[in-house]
């Protein structure tokens, strides 16, 4: 039986639907990934103003095979009313992919911020 902590999860943080919480476990298949992100973009598609997302990443995590090469097609997927995408954790994982990511597809990260704690995320989200 899997815990908690090895499930993805997605939720509204708000009554508003204004913030997307998604929480990664270590290890998940790019088909959950792509899942993942495709509930988070009809969620937001279900409200007229503008919706954040945070991504909660443990510490260390395991790519999937073809990660990076799914990406385009998801970010194609982003709804209009999208704002920042929070991501929390991740280690130096996260800020390697990120660096990554922004030489080879510099519009994906345009409106993503890496952070250390979900307060973070937050306080961040709050300026916006």
């Amino acid at each position: 039986m899997l815990t908690d902590s090895e499930l993805i999860s997605i939720n509204w943080t708000d009554e508003a639907r204004s913030t997307i919480m998604v929480h990664l476990p270590a290890c998940w298949t790019g088909e959950e990934f792509s899942h993942t992100y495709a509930t988070a973009h009809t969620m937001m598609r279900e409200v007229p103003h503008m919706v954040h997302l945070i991504t909660q990443l443990p510490p260390k995590f395991v790519i999937p095979p073809q990660f990076l090469l799914r990406l385009p097609a998801i970010v194609g997927e982003i709804p209009p009313n999208s704002g920042v995408h929070a991501v929390v954790g991740g280690g130096k994982l996260a800020h390697t992919l990120f660096h990554i990511v922004r030489r080879v597809h510099p519009q994906i990260v345009s409106r993503v911020i890496l952070v250390d704690r979900v307060e973070d995320a937050y306080a961040h989200l709050a300026t916006r």
